[in-house]
């Protein structure tokens, strides 16, 4: 603003100026003179009506030329702050399809290993071998315990490593996963236990002994569900019930416990997922 008053103040001068001259060389002329001059007054006001009329003509051309280099000058600036802008925009624009693509690849990294985490962690299959204790099928299912625990115990490991301990929702949901994979796994240590102790023979002698085995202060494998489900059996029971149909029970009821805590683990993990790619798909706008 200030630019412009400035040079409009002088166009405005410039022509009150221009408009006094003819009265000022008017009154020069007319004025008594103290000392001669070669030629007539008409001659001297052709001749100053010549000078000044090259010199507004100059004085014209300048202030056009310099209006001209002023707006030059404005719409320069105008077009490289445009362009600026618009550099700015396609470097942000870059650097979000840049990180767009960082950040899909690492949700993608993290939707495949969850997949193999979810499919470690599978209650159900759990369950469905348990059943087969009654057919006194126990060589499938601790061939598919010592395979499961020592697999679940890497793919764990897996996914802790893509998740990002600075974010709050992450490592929240990591440590959910250790608590869960815990559980599991001491399920099937639980089961692997009853395996164990089903090749007693004797009723009374493998009551003895699992209970025994439960009270024990030593005993860090069983969990409290496993505990508390065979202190509350009585030898009559054992004695009376076939062992594998009580067996069957004692570990149904323990995988019932984890599938709980199962199912909210999964839950937690598609919302996670889900709140992730909306967060990514504003990666593309943010800052344009």
């Amino acid at each position: 603003m200030a630019k412009y008053k400035f040079r409009y103040g002088w166009l405005f001068i410039g022509a009150i100026v221009v408009l006094c001259l003819p009265f000022l060389v008017n009154y020069l002329i007319l004025r008594p003179r103290k000392f001669d001059f070669v030629g007539a007054d008409v001659d001297w006001l052709s001749f100053w009506g010549s000078y000044l009329s090259s010199i507004v003509s100059a004085g014209v051309a300048f202030v056009i030329l310099y209006i001209q280099r002023m707006d030059n000058e404005v719409e320069n600036e105008e077009t490289r702050e445009e362009n600026e802008k618009q550099n700015n925009a396609n470097r942000q624009l870059q650097y979000n399809a840049l990180k767009y693509q960082q950040e899909l690849s690492r949700l993608e990294n993290f939707i495949g290993r969850s997949s193999k985490l979810i499919a470690s962690i599978n209650p159900l299959t759990l369950k469905t071998l348990c059943k087969q204790i009654q057919q006194n099928n126990t060589f499938q299912i601790e061939n598919y315990l010592l395979t499961s625990i020592s697999d679940i115990k890497s793919i764990q490991q897996e996914f802790c490593l893509c998740l990002t301990v600075s974010d709050l929702r992450q490592k929240r949901l990591g440590d959910n996963v250790c608590k869960i994979i815990a559980r599991y796994t001491d399920a099937q240590c639980d089961i692997q236990n009853l395996l164990t102790l089903l090749s007693v023979t004797d009723a009374p002698i493998r009551y003895e002994l699992l209970k025994e085995y439960a009270l024990s202060p030593t005993n860090t494998q069983m969990s409290d569900n496993l505990k508390s489900a065979i202190i509350n059996y009585t030898p009559s029971q054992f004695e009376n019930a076939r062992p594998e149909w009580m067996w069957e029970g004692i570990a149904l009821s323990i995988v019932d416990q984890v599938q709980g805590e199962s199912t909210k683990l999964y839950n937690e993990i598609d919302d996670f997922v889900l709140e992730e790619r909306i967060r990514i798909e504003k990666i593309l706008t943010d800052g344009i």
